[in-house]
Formats: C-alpha cells, structure tokens, sequence
C-alpha cells in the first residue's frame, strides 16, 4: 500500500475550507465517508488471517502535546485507522521524540531500522504521521541466490545507484499501461492472495536530487 495515500488520508480528516476539494480532487477521492471506510476495509485485508506470509502495517500520528488537535480529528483517527494521537514533546526534546518514535515502529515492524533519520525532527514541529510496511513472504516461483548480480539502477534522470538484481526466466502475468505509458509485470506469492505487481515506466520525470 502507498504511505502517501494513507498520510493524505490522515490530512483530510483535519483540512477545512477551499483546501479540501482541491487535495479530494487531486487523489480523486470523492466523498469524505467514502475515503475513510476505504482505508479502513483496506486495514482489515491486510490483517486478516490465513495468509502465508508475515505482513505488518505500522501507521501513527505523533503529535506535540501542547498543541490542540480536533477531537473530531482524533476521533476519526482512531476509528478508521485504529491509531490514537501520541503526544511526545517536540517543542523541548525534538532528538528524544525522534528516537521513541523509531523504537516504537522497530517493535512494530520486526526491526525496521531508523526511519527517522537524525535532524528531520526539530523543536518547530507539531505533528509527524510515520507510516512502515513489513512484508515477508515466500516467491511462488523461487530466485536462484546465485543468479543475484550487480547493476545499476536509476534514482532519477541524472543520478544512478548500483544495486543487487534477481534474475530468473519465466512466464509471468505481463502487459502494458498505455494511460501511464509503464510495463507491467505481476510477481506472485505462495498461496492465492498475494502478489507484487512492479511498474517500469517509458521515461524518468524525476528531475529531484537524492
């Protein structure tokens, strides 16, 4: 699941006035109920039981404790993302906060490492959504361990990084988006229910640096 689309989701629980159907419009989420039952039905999928594989959903909103957030806000938090607000003190122990917050979401997530890097938190900030995904399953068609080589692989239309690539030759569930201009493969898991399906855009529009 996109942790983009789950944050907007948490923003649009707090936006009032013009800004609203502006961001609604722009992720074409319609209808606020509509939204919010969406993620919590996804919620339940990702956690529902018998499923071959370990899949772990860490999603939460820390806030400053001397800031006043709408009940309504916390309310609807709470209820379609089964997540209450936690209060830490960024105003006068930014670097403490940041390092609780990791430790809770390493305890959640099977030991995910730092996802708050140091100096992103600081005094001035009132609200940090954190969101991690930990997925671990076995492929349906396995990769050989020793067909593993290194390749470069695009961070961006200027820079490259050179990573570990799995190879194997098989038929797999494959067409093309002509809309979004990508290829599309599906790579599927052991059992039914999951698959990891990878878009591999025409071009690179990403003109950012990392």
């Amino acid at each position: 699941m996109c942790q983009h689309f789950v944050s907007h989701g948490h923003d649009l629980l707090e936006i009032k006035g013009s800004t609203f159907p502006q961001l609604s419009k722009t992720f074409h989420f319609d209808m606020v109920e509509e939204i919010h039952s969406r993620f919590r039905s996804l919620n339940a999928d990702i956690k529902k039981h018998g499923v071959p594989c370990i899949l772990k959903f860490a999603n939460r909103l820390y806030g400053e404790k001397t800031y006043d957030f709408l009940p309504l806000f916390l309310a609807s938090t709470q209820k379609m993302y089964g997540a209450e607000l936690a209060s830490v003190d960024f105003q006068h122990a930014s670097e403490d906060a940041r390092k609780s917050i990791n430790q809770s979401l390493k305890r959640q997530t099977e030991g995910i490492p730092e996802l708050l890097a140091a100096d992103v938190v600081d005094n001035m900030v009132r609200s940090v959504l954190v969101n991690a995904i930990y997925f671990k399953g076995n492929w349906r068609e396995k990769f050989l361990k020793e067909a593993t080589t290194n390749a470069p692989s695009m961070l961006n239309k200027k820079d490259k990084k050179t990573v570990k690539m799995m190879y194997q030759k098989k038929k797999f569930p494959y067409g093309y988006m002509e809309d979004l201009k990508c290829r599309v493969l599906k790579l599927p898991y052991q059992g039914k229910e999951l698959s990891m399906v990878i878009l591999l855009p025409d071009d690179i529009e990403d003109e950012s640096q990392f």
